[in-house]
């Protein structure tokens, strides 16, 4: 049975260890701040590109990286502090532990994600559009990213192993706007498609190809997150 007086610990002990660590709290806002600057020095004075220009292109490289990279130094730091180990003692679960940090990440990308969607001028049903991709986005990266957090047992193995897949997930869809035959590979890849349905807003002009695609990489890493935390736990 799950208790929501552990994860509700769980979630205000990793909000304080969040704002503590600077490097981390920066690591959310980078893609946020960047989209300002550009938007404001550049899409704004060329006539030829959109104003959301910036906006759609950081949003889904935010949801490619950030959440993946947090998930996975979270994990691996509390395993490599011992700091797992009295929690559990503590009577916290490991699926308690999991949701607790994962309801901070959501909350804290969809606080930068909402920053990224009003400079790109989103605004009533078409906010809730991008937000609403964006946020489907993300919970495939945090699948993804627990999964490596549980089978590595340190920081540094853990970021040797998510960062080049960050960089994988956050690039594609922008090398792939230079690069047809990239594109067309790309397009398996959950982000390009994401990238793609915002660009569509407010037409939501999506196919069926596009629904399998995420669909299909949502059950590829939930099927090895499953396989990671059944084979390694959080112990």
């Amino acid at each position: 049975m799950i208790h929501f007086q552990n994860i509700r610990a769980v979630f205000k002990k990793q909000l304080l260890d969040t704002f503590k660590n600077k490097v981390i709290l920066i690591q959310y806002f980078i893609f946020p701040i960047v989209s300002v600057v550009l938007t404001e020095l550049i899409a704004k004075g060329d006539a030829t590109m959109s104003d959301n220009y910036f906006a759609v292109l950081f949003a889904a490289m935010f949801a490619g990286m950030i959440p993946t990279m947090n998930i996975v130094n979270i994990i691996t730091e509390e395993k490599e502090n011992n700091t797992l180990r009295v929690l559990f003692m503590s009577n916290v679960r490991g699926p308690e532990y999991l949701i607790g940090i994962s309801a901070l990440i959501l909350i804290l990308c969809e606080i930068c994600v909402a920053i990224i969607a009003l400079v790109g001028g989103f605004s009533g049903t078409e906010l809730l559009q991008f937000m609403g991709v964006i946020t489907i986005g993300i919970v495939i990266s945090m699948t993804f990213g627990g999964a490596i957090g549980v089978l590595c047992e340190n920081q540094m193995s853990g970021s040797s192993i998510v960062i080049p897949f960050s960089l994988i997930f956050s690039f594609l869809p922008m090398l792939s706007n230079f690069n047809a035959d990239m594109k067309e590979g790309a397009k398996y890849i959950y982000t390009q498609q994401i990238n793609s349905l915002v660009q569509s807003i407010p037409k939501c002009e999506f196919s069926a190809e596009t629904i399998l695609i995420i669909l299909g990489n949502l059950g590829a890493f939930l099927t090895f997150f499953m396989i990671a935390y059944k084979k390694k736990g959080l112990s």
